[in-house]
């Protein structure tokens, strides 16, 4: 049958270790292996296996250098079974000030992303042809963290940056087989998160983010197609945020209510190839899902949660409508 022409498997095997040299410094280590197989009929001449896996030690080293300054390093090394050798670092450092209610804090490191199964041979029309590579990133962010103990206030303000290169895409270059693309994708932006107790019956918490990003791989691509809207990144929305409610009825404080409001910017998309393949964008949307929970003899937990509570008609992919409004209900006990 079809469903016997398709599966996945993945198996992990880990180990992670830490020694504290004194109260000021300490290191986390491990190893780790992972496999990967899967089996597919593509073009119905039979199924295929492929399989691959990937090895990885790491190491982070953490470091309090005074009562106000902290700092950690660490690095991870990968073997994979086809693409071979990758390897990241990461520095990080905060600096806690006297009374404790503000923080300064930032990172920078690399990164890496091996191509997946799917990428190596089912995405690729010819198969594996060893060509391809992990795609590779660096990235750095700063922030402030500040605290507000008269009001319960808690805000995280921060900055992102982060570069791709050697981008895995499938284009028409590339005969729309996967493979690593020049040209650099650029994302960068702002993020506010905050937190705010006006009293035990009511808190809020906010996530705001912005982000501009720069699709160069598709930019660069000499097929580019002249219907692009613009450059950014498909499915990423430049204004992002999440408002989360939390309150109770005086007098029915074992009623739990959690209201989370999302609202998204319009966005960038590819077009149905049935209708046209020109850019288009999805609408931007506003998402309510309430949730209710009610605790039982101080032991079990009934709850009642309504996603999409005004059965509001969204996309976030273009022509993928998501979930219109749905019920669930249950009860749940730790023994």
């Amino acid at each position: 049958t079809a469903q016997d022409n398709y599966y996945g498997d993945r198996y992990a095997f880990m180990y992670q270790g830490n020694y504290n040299f004194n109260l000021d410094n300490s290191v986390i280590f491990g190893m780790e292996r992972e496999d990967d197989a899967m089996g597919y009929n593509k073009d119905m001449t039979g199924r295929k296996n492929r399989d691959a896996h990937v090895i990885s030690k790491y190491f982070d080293f953490q470091k309090r250098f005074t009562k106000n300054i902290y700092g950690t390093f660490g690095s991870r090394f990968d073997n994979h079974s086809l693409a071979g050798n990758e390897d990241s670092h990461r520095a990080t450092f905060a600096y806690l000030f006297d009374d404790k209610s503000a923080k300064i804090r930032g990172s920078y490191g690399t990164g890496f992303r091996y191509p997946s199964l799917y990428e190596f041979y089912f995405y690729s029309s010819s198969g594996y042809d060893g060509n391809e590579k992990a795609e590779n990133s660096k990235s750095f962010d700063v922030g402030f963290e500040k605290s507000f103990s008269k009001i319960n206030l808690k805000t995280d303000m921060s900055y992102f940056n982060i570069k791709y290169h050697d981008v895995l895409e499938g284009w028409q270059s590339s005969g729309w087989d996967a493979g690593n693309h020049p040209g650099t994708v650029k994302t960068q932006g702002l993020e506010l998160v905050t937190s705010w107790s006006l009293n035990k019956m009511l808190n809020f918490q906010l996530n705001y983010t912005y982000t501009s990003s720069y699709d160069g791989a598709e930019q660069d691509d000499p097929n580019k197609s002249s219907s692009y809207t613009n450059a950014q990144l498909v499915r990423v929305p430049r204004n992002l945020l999440n408002l989360n409610t939390n309150f109770k009825i005086p007098g029915y404080e074992n009623f739990n209510f959690f209201l989370n409001t999302k609202w998204s910017d319009v966005a960038r998309d590819y077009g149905n190839g049935n209708r046209t393949f020109n850019d288009e964008r999805t609408d931007d949307y506003l998402v309510n899902d309430l949730f209710i929970n009610y605790n039982l003899f101080n032991s079990y937990k009934m709850y009642f949660n309504i996603t999409n509570l005004f059965d509001e008609n969204y996309e976030t992919a273009r022509d993928y409508s998501q979930m219109p409004r749905t019920f669930n209900f249950g009860i749940k006990n730790n023994f």
